[in-house]
């Protein structure tokens, strides 16, 4: 056996040997152990798992009872405090993966802009409001309204300067007796899925600087090089990083909410596949009443699936969705077993 062989088998070992350790340590339940035993998740994952759970014995006791399963339990810690772990597990065996990592991403981004946000899951009207932030990035009118706002009309020169300083530094916006530490993001949403321009108002920038690392193939990172090179000659003391998102929101922006006459369709249904398990954007038209059987193009009887849940699910028996399309009903499974309407997940058998 050759040392990196070698190297490679004692690492593996100590690893087993590390996690075998942590798991009788953290009194972790016979599912995971079997799950270990037989490699459908590997040591990584259950550790981490281990580790966050520590404190969350609802959180254990419903996965060792088969109340969640072993996703829905990495979804719950990572957000789910000993006082909220009873909320997120009867929230959790109310929902597919799919809306449950929707709720705990919302959750997370809010804790992001206000770390007192409570850890509960979200409210109706909460999911609501960031759907449509979500349809506001995603259709490009977010960032059409910051760089109108925050970018420059003009090439000149010192135009150019004053619009990247207002794109994203810390003191943009900021009064001169304010103190860095004062300043604060603030996302404000109002409106429902049913409105055609959601109202995002964004005021503030964010709190501390944020380190972003990239990894890139040799000859990208010297084309960037020679041109952070160009950019300090020619505008000195501004950030060649705020100038690279300035020129690329004033490129692409314009693209963005631009694509054939169902867009109304797609933004509504924030530009992802409507299955309630399927993550996809590759989408598609589909008439949930067809055409053939005298369909509308009404917006009722139109949702957007992705290719596969329209061609091979729907139109493969796979799944079936009911009326209306703005607000379906889906039976999953060739004799469903599952009932998903809104958010809502109901077991058929």
């Amino acid at each position: 056996m050759g040392a990196y062989a070698l190297e490679r088998c004692c690492r593996g070992g100590r690893w087993a040997a590390e996690s075998r350790t942590l798991a009788r340590r953290l009194q972790l339940l016979p599912y995971l152990a079997n799950a270990l035993e037989t490699g459908s998740i590997g040591w990584s994952m259950a550790e981490l798992l281990a580790r966050r759970s520590q404190g969350l014995h609802h959180v254990i006791d419903a996965l060792q009872q088969g109340e969640i399963g072993f996703e829905a339990a990495q979804l719950i810690t990572r957000i789910a405090t000993p006082d909220t772990e009873r909320a997120w597990v009867h929230r959790a065996t109310r929902r597919t993966f799919k809306h449950l990592r929707e709720e705990v991403q919302a959750v997370e981004m809010a804790t992001r802009l206000t770390p007192q946000t409570d850890r509960s899951p979200p409210t109706e009207a909460q999911i609501q409001q960031m759907q449509t932030l979500e349809r506001a990035i995603l259709s490009g009118e977010l960032l059409r309204r910051v760089t109108r706002h925050h970018l420059p009309e003009s090439p000149d020169h010192d135009e150019c300067n004053e619009g990247n300083e207002r794109a994203g530094t810390d003191e943009a916006d900021t009064p001169p007796n304010q103190p860095p530490s004062a300043q604060r993001t603030a996302v404000q949403i109002s409106g429902s899925p049913d409105d055609e321009t959601p109202t995002v108002q964004i005021s503030g920038t964010p709190a501390a600087k944020v380190t972003v690392r990239m990894r890139v193939p040799g000859d990208l990172l010297l084309h960037y090089r020679q041109l952070e090179r160009l950019h300090r000659e020619k505008l000195a003391g501004t950030s060649f990083i705020q100038f690279l998102c300035a020129t690329f929101w004033q490129t692409w922006v314009p693209t963005l909410g631009v694509s054939d006459k169902w867009e109304t369709i797609y933004r509504r249904d924030r530009y992802r596949c409507t299955s309630p398990v399927c993550h996809q954007r590759n989408l598609t038209l589909h008439h949930v009443k067809y055409r053939a059987n005298g369909g509308a193009d009404h917006p009722d009887n139109l949702t957007s699936p992705c290719a596969f849940c329209h061609l091979e699910g729907e139109h493969g028996g796979r799944l079936k969705i009911l009326p209306p399309g703005s607000d379906p009903t889906w039976l999953l499974g060739r004799h469903p077993i599952i009932q998903v309407h809104r958010r809502e997940r109901t077991l058929l058998v």
